[in-house]
């Protein structure tokens, strides 16, 4: 499904296609050995402290940028162990284009996305645009078959650190505890339906978890 309207709507990232987010940028990122990603240095280095520790640093990779800084041709980036989905909308949201990915994350790319802005110390950056795709409202009302999504929510508020929408996925998924572990944990494993009902019956409350983490 494509964008509308200047609005994304939900459907699939096509993974494997050359993505230009900067038609004219000195880097291609290869993405788990699947995905090329064009980008400026200079757009990632400012609003992540990881990335630009590796083009104005001492790895190989600044390095390697120097060396090619006199080509017309990007130098190209491996990135072997990031999820190219996430790296797609990380670098997207970094350079302004998110409507040239043309759909709206899936929960669980958002929750990917977040985790590897996490890890490249964006989160700041990311963060203004992550949270227009974090539901104002828990879908989990519609019963436990839609726990996997409220977990991918919450995780992502834990990482973004938005305290109202982690609240929000806590008391949903603590009100649907006891049916999701009959669901999850056969009957005659008593001892883990024990434990996962102390799990969420202490861990995702709203306001001790809340008090833990913010």
């Amino acid at each position: 499904m494509f964008k509308t309207g200047g609005q994304l709507v939900p459907g699939t990232f096509v993974v494997g296609e050359l993505q230009a987010f900067d038609p004219e940028g000195d880097v291609s990122l290869l993405v788990h050995k699947t995905q090329r990603i064009r980008v400026s240095s200079s757009i990632l280095g400012f609003h992540s402290k990881a990335f630009r520790a590796m083009f104005k640093g001492y790895f190989s990779e600044a390095a390697k940028l120097s060396e090619n800084s006199s080509s017309s041709s990007p130098t190209e980036i491996e990135l072997p162990d990031d999820d190219p989905e996430a790296m797609l909308l990380v670098c997207a949201i970094l350079h302004g284009k998110v409507l040239q990915l043309q759909c709206q994350p899936s929960s669980r790319q958002l929750l990917k996305a977040a985790m590897h802005a996490e890890k490249y110390d964006c989160i700041a950056a990311v963060t203004p645009v992550m949270v227009l795709w974090v539901p104002r409202k828990s879908d989990f009302t519609c019963g436990p078959r839609l726990l996997g999504t409220d977990l991918d929510y919450l995780t992502t508020a834990y990482v973004l650190g938005l305290p109202k929408e982690f609240g929000l996925f806590s008391a949903s998924i603590n009100r649907w505890a006891t049916d999701f572990i009959h669901i999850l944990v056969p009957e005659d494993d008593s001892h883990r339906v024990t434990l996962l009902s102390k799990v969420f019956g202490e861990s995702f409350r709203t306001e001790s978890c809340l008090g833990r983490i913010f």
